[in-house]
């Protein structure tokens, strides 16, 4: 007896839509009060922001128009706004990293912003929060009401270091105003961003319409990416003054030095900065760094100036380079290889192994 032949279903290849990417110039988000409220572990974590807040940080953030997104999406829709994360991020809170907000947050979206937070019909988080980490798994995050973070109970496998987050809204909430709040007239169709804070580095944020079909599938319907730059700085602008004050002392053979450094403008941007002054070698005389008073306006300094192990009359000085900055050059600077191949080797830098996270390998 032959059987027929059965039928494959015949399967439909939806090819999304691509929009044009936009490029717009950002500006450095300082950190404050309100900004820092939207970081992880805060209670308004992938919160929209209420008119109050928005008011006060429009100033810094980027406006994105998402007109051609919310003319697409229909009821069964979804937005997805994904952005990267710029330092060292960790969802668990016992590591060596402190948590910080290294990644844009959503405030507005369509014109909607968060009612008062208090009121029992608020709703102003995403109805889903992904997180990836830094090996490439991608896990829902739960967000409570308080701002508390619920990992998946079965975290083996899974690093809690982040490389991006994304925030997906229903068409309920971006397009009704869902559980949200109208913002004033003329916000219709644009993203309200509040950039990463201390943040100079590029960075490219990415929005998806999608939707779930019959047999459950994500469905991409479109794409866009925002390219966000920063203007150049130039090194010009903080050049340094070194004094040099000698003191010889024959008798032992010692020469001391004081060195001042003077910035001549204010480092407020948190590039880093070194300065470093060779002096004349002199034959038979050792010397000796004293104390220095250092007239720099940065944010932070290094603890004082460095004598050269080798050439014992060079001395360098770093500043200007922030605990922030500093984990996002390291991301920059140490790949996810040799992460990984470290972290093969015993060295765990901390990290909780709580719930089987960061145990993976």
């Amino acid at each position: 007896m032959i059987l027929p032949a059965k039928k494959k279903p015949k399967t439909h290849c939806v090819v999304p839509t691509i929009y044009p990417t936009q490029y717009l110039k950002g500006q450095v988000c300082h950190p404050s009060l309100q900004a820092s409220g939207f970081d992880l572990h805060q209670k308004q974590f992938a919160s929209m922001a209420t008119v109050d807040a928005v008011k006060a940080l429009t100033p810094m953030c980027l406006e994105i128009d998402l007109k051609q997104e919310f003319q697409s999406m229909s009821k069964e829709s979804s937005l997805e706004i994904t952005v990267p994360v710029m330092g060292m991020t960790d969802l668990l809170q016992k590591s060596i990293f402190s948590p910080a907000r290294n990644f844009a947050s959503p405030l507005m979206i369509n014109g909607f912003c968060a009612k008062p937070y208090h009121l029992h019909d608020s709703f102003p988080k995403p109805e889903f929060v992904l997180a990836m980490d830094l090996t490439g798994n991608q896990y829902e995050v739960i967000v409570n009401l308080d701002g508390t973070l619920e990992l998946p109970l079965n975290g083996t496998g899974l690093f809690t270091l982040l490389s991006s987050i994304s925030f997906i809204y229903s068409y309920q909430q971006v397009i009704e105003g869902f559980g949200l709040e109208k913002y004033e007239s003329g916000n219709e169709n644009k993203l309200l961003l509040l950039p990463p804070e201390i943040n100079l580095i590029p960075f490219t944020i990415r929005t998806c319409v999608t939707h779930i079909n019959e047999r459950h599938q994500r469905i991409v319907d479109s794409i866009r990416a925002i390219n966000i730059e920063y203007p150049a700085i130039s090194k010009k602008h903080y050049q340094s003054n070194v004094v040099v004050q000698r003191e010889e002392k024959q008798t032992n053979g010692k020469l001391n030095v004081t060195l001042a450094l003077t910035l001549l403008l204010p480092l407020t941007k948190h590039l880093p900065f070194t300065t470093s002054i060779s002096l004349d070698p002199l034959q038979g005389v050792s010397y000796s760094l004293s104390s220095s008073e250092d007239i720099v306006k940065a944010p932070t300094q290094a603890h004082g100036w460095m004598q050269h192990p080798v050439n014992p009359n060079i001395f360098t000085k770093h500043c200007g380079l922030s605990e922030r900055t500093l984990r996002a050059l390291v991301r920059q600077l140490y790949s996810e290889y040799d992460f990984i191949q470290d972290y093969l080797k015993g060295d765990l830098f901390n990290l909780s192994d709580k719930d089987g996270y960061n145990n993976n390998l």
